[in-house]
């Protein structure tokens, strides 16, 4: 029962002591009634009800329950945001177009951005249709064009963008439950459509 202290405390916000909280009596048993262990030497504030306690224990479990469940989300959204995930672009392999699928995460975003940069200069400098080689998910090299980098870029974003924007719904969602019953039921994966 060492929320009773923070249960005290939520009573009474400018506390600054003057109360004592015993979980069991002095030979070691538990009280016959749990206030019975307060003991309350504050003269600026009227010694709190067992109800009044509970309630505030109450809600500090509820607090508690939302507090674990948004880490959760927060700790499910980062652990997708550094997967890999494939996505597929048409590149020429030879005269053939073909669709190929190249690995998709957040460690190639400077590096994409560089290609990006470089590609530009490249194109502002005249070259027609400048690519630079990239590793596809088969192992095979493919010649990658801007549009095809900022192709992978935009994917990345949106994902990222996909990934913040579900997670602040579903914390959302969990701010507004009323209950420790519907918190423990809410499911972290759930899409959410806002």
């Amino acid at each position: 029962m060492s929320n009773i202290v923070e249960a005290i405390r939520l009573i009474y916000p400018d506390i600054q002591g003057g109360f004592t909280y015993w979980e069991t009596e002095h030979n070691g048993n538990n009280w016959l009634n749990p206030i019975d262990g307060l003991v309350w030497e504050n003269n600026n504030y009227p010694k709190p009800s067992w109800s009044q306690i509970m309630e505030k224990i109450n809600q500090l479990s509820l607090i508690n329950a939302k507090k674990d469940k948004i880490s959760k989300i927060n700790s499910q959204r980062d652990s997708r945001l550094i997967q890999n995930t494939p996505q597929t672009l048409n590149v020429y392999q030879g005269t053939n177009l073909v669709s190929k699928q190249f690995q998709v995460n957040p460690a190639c975003y400077a590096q994409w951005n560089a290609r990006v940069k470089l590609l530009e200069e490249r194109k502002a400098s005249g070259e027609q249709n400048p690519t630079y080689p990239w590793i596809a998910l088969d192992n095979e090299i493919y010649d990658l064009t801007l549009n095809d980098f900022k192709s992978l870029l935009s994917h990345l974003v949106d994902r990222e963008n996909t990934e913040h924007i579900q997670a602040r719904l579903r914390k959302n969602a969990v701010n507004v439950l009323t209950t420790i019953q519907e918190i423990e039921a809410f499911d972290t994966e759930q899409i959410i459509i806002p």
